[in-house]
Parts: C-alpha cells; sequence; structure tokens
C-alpha cells in the first residue's frame, strides 16, 4: 500500500514540475517583447540623416541613422515593425543600405531618447515607404477629408 502512495506521490510531483515547466517556457516570450506605450509617445518627429547601420531581424527591425544636430553628429535608432511586416509590404533589408540619405517621420521615444517607431520612411528617390497598412489608410483618408 505504501508503494501505491510513493508511486502516485512520485507522478503527482513529476506532473507539477512538467507543468511548471511549461509556464515558465509559455510566459518567457511575452516578458521579452514590451508595450508600445512604455517606450513611445503619440506625437510625431520628422529626422533627416543618414542610415549608419541596421540589424534586420525580430522583434523589430531596428536602423540606426547619423542626423546633425547643432553642428554635431548624433545617431537615432529608429525601430520598425518585424522582418515578416516588411516583407509583406516589400521592404528588404537592401532598402536600408548604409551610406543611404533617409527622412524618416516617426512616434517620438519617451524621456527625450534619440528614438523613434518608425511610420514613413522617404528614400532619395522619393519613395517614401509606410510598412503599416492601417498609418497607410490613415493617410490616405486623412488626404481625402
Amino acid at each position: 500500500m505504501t508503494n501505491d502512495l510513493d508511486t502516485g506521490a512520485h507522478t503527482a510531483l513529476a506532473i507539477m514540475k512538467l507543468l511548471l515547466i511549461a509556464l515558465l517556457c509559455a510566459a518567457n516570450p511575452a516578458q521579452a517583447h514590451h508595450s508600445f506605450v512604455a517606450e513611445f509617445t503619440e506625437e510625431t518627429e520628422t529626422i533627416n540623416g543618414v542610415i549608419k547601420e541596421v540589424i534586420f531581424r525580430n522583434p523589430h527591425v531596428r536602423i540606426y541613422i547619423d542626423v546633425e544636430e547643432k553642428g554635431a553628429v548624433v545617431t537615432w535608432e529608429v525601430q520598425s515593425q518585424s522582418t515578416l511586416t516588411l516583407d509583406r509590404y516589400g521592404i528588404s533589408a537592401e532598402v536600408f543600405a548604409p551610406g543611404t540619405k533617409v527622412k524618416v517621420l516617426g512616434f517620438k521615444g519617451r524621456n527625450d531618447a534619440r528614438k523613434l517607431f518608425l511610420r514613413e520612411l522617404t528614400l532619395p528617390s522619393g519613395e517614401v515607404l509606410r510598412p503599416n497598412p492601417s498609418q497607410q489608410a490613415k493617410k490616405e483618408y486623412e488626404e481625402i477629408f
């Protein structure tokens, strides 16, 4: 009889360990992603500069842009959508070639950080990239009305 209890207790303990591991694994991706409002405001800002570096990987593509401010060159970080989202809209890593002059409109970073979340990126050709369809729809709506 004692053996049956020991076996049952071991089984219950093993199940509890597995559940704990599953919960910890499931919670990890949620911890890695942040809230938009924790990092960015609803205010927008436009910067003009030269692409210095691009990190084209998930969860967000990061573009580092050298911008001249008050006679000094400072680097801004521009975050964008995921690589999959950009790809969906025909925006590849090649678009962000270092040395390319760009104009960027984005949501400002909090606490005066030199950081934007990309809304629009204008290339030297004049082509405007908008990696978010809802932003495109909103812009078209504003142009009509």
